[in-house]
């Protein structure tokens, strides 16, 4: 077992009651705060199969509540998944609280943008997707990048689920990044909460207020059907 500090940069909904906590680990010095390589705490295999969800149960703060976006965390690890589509993946330690050390300004964060030469590109699939093979036919890709976004805006509707016998809503995000333009699940539930307004089913697209002026944690989620589907796990404002 180990503890590693992590600055917490998606915190995203999965099946309830589980998010999709990730971020990078960080060494606090006196004067500055050094950025290491990304982690994604998982539950226990034991307890679960599904790669990226940790139940909220093995998430919790020592003070109360839930980590956020933006808060530098304690986490108790109990060794890596060993996943090779989700190489960031550690196990958490079972009966262990985060603790909370302390939260950052949004302000500096954007010395922490990465520039892949893509987003997972599979040539002959969608944007949207790239199939496990190809996935792991690279040792080592990360499923996790923290980029800026160009034409940044949100495309919200509603649509009749056939397997599920109901309409649902979808909000995906939609940008051009390294000149392809992606369309992908949107899944940060605090930003739609805040930016994306009722509406009558019909589909509606809209720039936030902030515009261009912010970051996306872009995840790829756990294989379904062969893919790895690429989802905004986060949308974090700059201003």
């Amino acid at each position: 077992m180990r503890t590693t500090t992590m600055l917490v940069l998606a915190n995203s909904v999965k099946k309830k009651p589980g998010r999709c906590i990730a971020g990078r680990e960080v060494d606090l010095l006196e004067d500055r705060i050094r950025v290491k390589s990304w982690v994604r705490p998982v539950s226990p295999m034991a307890e679960s199969e599904e790669g990226e969800l940790i139940p909220n149960r093995h998430c919790l703060l020592d003070c109360g509540g839930m980590p956020s976006v933006l808060d530098i965390v304690e986490v108790s690890l109990s060794g890596p998944r060993c996943d090779p589509g989700q190489p960031e993946n550690w196990e958490v330690a079972p009966g262990t609280r985060w603790k909370r050390v302390m939260s950052i300004s949004s302000a500096h964060l954007s010395r922490l943008a990465e520039s892949p030469r893509d987003l997972w590109i599979d040539d002959g699939s969608r944007s949207d997707r790239i199939s496990v093979d190809a996935q792991q036919s690279k040792p080592g890709s990360p499923s996790l990048a923290l980029i800026r976004p160009r034409d940044f805006r949100v495309s919200m509707w509603t649509e009749y689920n056939q397997f599920k016998g109901y309409d649902q809503r979808k909000t995906r995000g939609v940008f051009t990044y390294a000149g392809v333009e992606y369309s992908l699940a949107l899944t940060d539930d605090r930003f739609t909460s805040a930016h994306c307004p009722n509406h009558d089913g019909k589909k509606h697209e809209f720039a936030p207020h902030f515009g261009d002026d912010c970051l996306l944690c872009i995840s790829l989620g756990v294989p379904f059907n062969g893919y790895h589907y690429k989802l905004i796990a986060t949308v974090i404002p700059l201003k």
